[in-house]
C-alpha cells in the first residue's frame, strides 16, 4: 500500500497534500494543532447561537415577572370613604431596574395547574374510583387535554402524511 517496504502508490495518488495517499502513506490523523483550528470556529458558533440561548432560556424560565407595587389609601368625601388603590409606578421601575430578571420562582412556574399540575393530577387519582374517571379528570387540565390532543393529532395524520402522499400510485 506505499508504506515502508511495500510497493510505491500510482503517481495519481500524490496530485494534493490531503488526498488518498496522504492518508495511506503518512499518519491518518491530523495534527492536533491543525485540528484546533479547523474546528475552533465551528465550536465558537455552536457555542455562541445554541447553548447560551438555551441556558437563557433555561434561566429566565425560572423567574415570573415583579408584582407591581400597590399604594392603599382612604379617600374620603361627602359622601363617605372609599379605598383606592394605585400603583406606585416609581418604585415598580425601581424594582425592575434591581433585578431585571423578576422574581425567582424555581420549578413552580412549571408544577402549577396550568402546565404539569402536580397537585391536581394527585388529587385527581386520590379521589377517583376507576381509571375512566381519574382520565376525564385528568383532561380537564389544561396541559394534559392539549397533549391528548396532540398525541391523537398525530396518530391520526401521520398515516396519511407518510404512506399515502398525494399523486402516489402503486404499481402493479
Amino acid at each position: 500500500m506505499g508504506g515502508q517496504g511495500q510497493a510505491p502508490l500510482p503517481p495519481f495518488f500524490y496530485l494534493a497534500p490531503f488526498t488518498l495517499a496522504h492518508y495511506i502513506n503518512r499518519n491518518p490523523f491530523m495534527p492536533h494543532r491543525t485540528f484546533f483550528w479547523f474546528i475552533i470556529p465551528s465550536l465558537l458558533a455552536m457555542v455562541l447561537f445554541i447553548a447560551l440561548p438555551v441556558i437563557s432560556v433555561i434561566v429566565q424560565s425560572l423567574h415570573v415577572e415583579h408584582e407591581k407595587v400597590l399604594i392603599s389609601s382612604e379617600n374620603c368625601g361627602p359622601f363617605g370613604c372609599k379605598k383606592i388603590t394605585t400603583i406606585d409606578v416609581a418604585a415598580t421601575d425601581q424594582l425592575r431596574s434591581d433585578r431585571p430578571l423578576g422574581q425567582f420562582s424555581g420549578f413552580d412556574n412549571y408544577t402549577n395547574r396550568s402546565h404539569l399540575a402536580f397537585d391536581e393530577v394527585s388529587l385527581a387519582w386520590e379521589i377517583s374510583e376507576n381509571m375512566t374517571d381519574f382520565i376525564k379528570k385528568i383532561l380537564n387540565l389544561p396541559f394534559y387535554k392539549a397533549l391528548f390532543f396532540h398525541a391523537n393529532l398525530y396518530l391520526c395524520s401521520h398515516p396519511f402524511c407518510h404512506y399515502i402522499r398525494p399523486g402516489y400510485r402503486v404499481r402493479s
